[in-house]
């Protein structure tokens, strides 16, 4: 009956122990992250004007999910991409539809920036739809800066996230639209 007894606690304690050791996901590339939650701050300098916000951005391959709010929670606004392609913008109890990101934006903030090519900018790849002007990479093969799309941005510095190296702080700039993203926290989650 010991003997039972002692398999049984040692089989539940490994179980246990394997349940709450699971590495996290683990990618070989940035290529392959095609599914996040991204904590992060933005700043933006446009037609004189200097803000920042918070912003939580879960991607998926076919649809996003971009919330944005200022200190303490004031403000949310929440871009929204559906599965059916069309995208909504929802702030101050209104909501509003278009068929891409880029025109909600341009419509309602009087700016905006190609949230499908800032998929790739955001994990340090250029735009694979977008000719490449001009690139620089570093030592190790990170993109240090990069032209695409009539935009130049530049990676100010990088982070260690479940092996790979991703951004923190990029610097996008395009006529007298500058955007800084800081992005703090990544969650990669599996396919």
């Amino acid at each position: 009956m010991r003997f039972i007894m002692r398999v049984t606690t040692l089989s539940a304690a490994l179980l246990l122990f394997g349940c709450a050791s699971l590495p996290p996901e683990q990618y070989s590339s940035p290529v392959e992250v095609m599914h996040w939650e991204l904590d992060g701050k933005l700043g933006i300098r446009a037609q004189g004007k200097a803000q920042s916000a918070f912003f939580n951005w879960q991607n998926h391959p076919d649809h996003f999910t971009i919330s944005v709010h200022g200190p303490l929670g004031q403000g949310r606004s929440t871009l929204e991409e559906h599965l059916d392609g069309g995208v909504e913008l929802r702030y101050d109890g209104n909501t509003y539809f278009a068929a891409t990101p880029e025109k909600l934006m341009q419509r309602h903030l009087g700016w905006s920036f190609p949230i499908d090519n800032m998929r790739w900018w955001a994990r340090g790849l250029p735009a694979p739809d977008s000719p490449i002007d001009n690139s620089q990479h570093g030592p190790t093969g990170e993109l240090l800066s990069l032209s695409q799309a009539g935009w130049e941005i530049q990676y100010l510095r990088y982070q260690t996230v479940n092996g790979l190296s991703l951004p923190y702080k990029i610097a996008a700039t395009r006529d007298d639209l500058q955007l800084t993203l800081l992005l703090k926290k990544w969650e990669l989650q599996s396919q």
